[in-house]
């Protein structure tokens, strides 16, 4: 039982992936309003925000539909990059124990963790009602 329990996981991973990249996507290419005349650099900015998520949604919805469908050529080319490059000291520095760090989070657990959820609740929040087509803005129209 716990193998099919894995094996749904796995799979609810995947179309997690692919569904936030669609997503990703279809915010940027479609809803993304063009920037309002800021500034030389904050238009630079912006539009170099824009090219990044839309990046990361095809990179993502390409990784995410590779996995679902080809898994195999996935593991293929993880083997391969662990050949060209020596991942072991970047997991190695990511493993290490800062206890300052984690005594605070430990000991506000709570804290840290309703802060996290808020503001992913408010980004969801925000992203849904721009997509619906209404000013997130305070000021703005509904």
């Amino acid at each position: 039982m716990p193998a099919v329990l894995e094996i749904i996981i796995r799979v609810a991973e995947i179309l997690t992936i692919i569904a936030g990249s669609s997503y990703i996507l279809l915010i940027f290419f479609i809803m993304t309003p063009v920037p309002a005349r800021f500034g030389l650099f904050t238009d630079m900015a912006l539009e170099c925000l824009i090219l990044l998520g839309k990046t990361a949604g095809v990179v993502g919805l390409a990784a995410g539909l590779l996995l679902f469908f080809s898994p195999a050529a996935v593991k293929a080319l993880g083997q391969k990059a662990n050949i060209c490059f020596d991942t072991e000291p970047v997991f190695n520095g990511l493993d290490t124990v800062c206890v300052d760090v984690d005594a605070i989070i430990m000991k506000y657990s709570c804290i840290f963790g309703l802060v996290g959820m808020a503001v992913s609740a408010a980004l969801i929040i925000i992203s849904v009602v721009n997509f619906l087509g209404t000013s997130a803005s305070l000021g703005g129209r509904m």
